[in-house]
């Protein structure tokens, strides 16, 4: 029998997961783990799959299957409690409205009570959701993801960077299954909340006799009229009841007795604005997001232009067809290629530098010439500075990465080979030539062919401060 925990039983999410975190961790440490299965010659699809399939060997070896699947007893735990409390609140909300002691309802308050909030708080997710792209999904959701990653794990937790806990935002952000998946968990409280209110209410409703009050110091009866009949149509589609003008009428006189046919009429008016306004839309938007989520799963496959998996398939690949020759000469930049522009959930601007001579003042301009939105790194030397700057760029990616580069000094295998590791976690990659009024314009021919040789365009190729800096003001 197969251990649940094991990661051959993993759901396509955890296997991207899984994926993503052997990913980050050989990528952060150089250290690219051992692997005897032959990797499929040159289908995609199927190297996506080898890509998984090894994987999850590793993190079964490594303890970070151990790690996911602690993180998902947490959530589980988590949600239960998150959904017992949404429950809890439905039910007071609606005894906070049908348990006085007076037997009193005021109509519209209790309508603005009960579903005021909800309407605010979809709104809410909608506009996060349009406007903030990966970091939307609801504040009960963004919640309960806190609230999993900061309850202790079981397990204690191993020594050095913990790459599964890396490897979640980065994945979702990528793939656009993290608002999904958050809006999922929100939907799934507010709908309990409201569903236990419903079902408080009508059990009120059954049991006592309530009257139904409209209250107003300034506005007009007609203007109530108008309401309670506009907002009644939708409901009464359904089958929901609408007060007529009488009932509209004794409601406004506190004096008037009600009959059973008005407190019913009232009631059914009532319930029907939860179901309609309330309950249907949330309900709908949270099919939505169970439908987004079954089809971003079916699709949820490793990134071949991600930085790492390159160079792994390519020796995989060597291993495979000549077992005695390990990283065998491929030919001058013949499988380098940029990753074209694309979308990212980051919006920043960066700029780096890369081997920069001693003379080269950095940064290359005043910080007052630059945007808020731009941020200024470091000018990377080592193998070790390089990594970090991936590892960086993968969990935190931006929508501009400019890199400079010394035209001085001539561009090898392993530049080019970082800048388009570089291209593929940002939205789009431009170079800066610094030197270039002070070198031979060969060598500024020479960088110019090898960047246009990996997919480069000569418009995201720069040569002044001006230029650099109109580029990455997005200007």
């Amino acid at each position: 029998m197969t251990d649940p925990s094991s990661p051959q039983s993993a759901t396509p999410f955890e296997a991207a997961w899984l994926t993503e975190a052997v990913r980050l961790r050989e990528l952060a440490e150089g250290d690219v783990m051992a692997y005897t299965d032959a990797l499929p010659a040159s289908d995609p699809a199927q190297q996506q799959r080898w890509l998984q399939k090894r994987a999850r060997h590793i993190a079964e070896v490594e303890g970070l299957a151990a790690r996911v699947q602690g993180w998902r007893r947490n959530a589980r735990l988590v949600l239960g409690v998150l959904l017992a409390l949404a429950l809890i609140s439905g039910v007071f909300a609606a005894l906070g409205f049908f348990g006085a002691q007076n037997r009193e309802i005021n109509v519209l308050w209790t309508l603005i009570g009960l579903i005021g909030v909800h309407l605010v708080a979809l709104l809410l997710w909608l506009v996060m959701l349009l406007f903030q792209g990966g970091s939307g999904g609801g504040t009960l959701g963004r919640l309960w993801l806190w609230l999993v990653e900061h309850l202790p794990q079981r397990a204690a937790p191993a020594a050095g960077p913990d790459y599964v806990m890396q490897a979640l935002p980065a994945m979702m952000s990528r793939s656009g299954l993290g608002r999904w998946w958050l809006s999922a968990v929100t939907h799934s409280l507010w709908l309990l909340a409201l569903g236990a209110t419903l079902v408080v209410m009508l059990l009120a409703l059954s049991l006592r006799s309530y009257g139904f009050v409209l209250e107003t110091t300034i506005l007009s009866p007609s203007v109530f009229t108008d309401f309670v009949r506009g907002f009644g149509w939708l409901p009464s589609q359904l089958g929901f009841s609408v007060p007529d003008p009488a009932s509209i009428a004794a409601a406004l006189d506190a004096s008037a007795n009600q009959s059973e046919a008005v407190r019913r009429a009232w009631s059914s008016w009532l319930a029907g604005g939860i179901v309609v306004y309330a309950i249907i839309p949330r309900l709908l938007v949270w099919a939505l997001t169970l439908l987004r989520i079954r089809l971003l799963n079916k699709v949820l496959l490793p990134d071949l232009a991600l930085p790492g998996y390159g160079d792994l398939l390519c020796r995989a690949s060597q291993a495979h067809q000549n077992p005695g020759i390990v990283d065998a000469d491929r030919g001058p930049y013949s499988m380098l290629r940029l990753t074209s522009p694309h979308p990212v959930a980051g919006r920043d601007a960066l700029l780096i530098g890369m081997e920069l001579h001693n003379d080269v003042s950095w940064p290359p301009f005043p910080a007052s010439a630059t945007r808020a939105s731009l941020r200024v790194g470091e000018v990377v030397e080592s193998r070790e500075q390089r990594r970090a700057v991936l590892a960086e760029l993968a969990l935190s990616p931006v929508a501009r990465l400019l890199v400079a580069c010394d035209v001085r000094i001539s561009p090898d295998r392993g530049s080019l080979s970082w800048l388009v590791d570089l291209s593929a976690p940002v939205g789009e990659i431009a170079v800066w030539l610094l030197g270039v009024d002070n070198a031979a314009g060969a060598r500024e021919q020479v960088w110019r062919d090898s960047l246009t040789a990996v997919g480069l365009a000569e418009t995201r190729i720069m040569t002044t401060p001006a230029a650099a800096l109109r580029w990455l003001n997005h200007e």
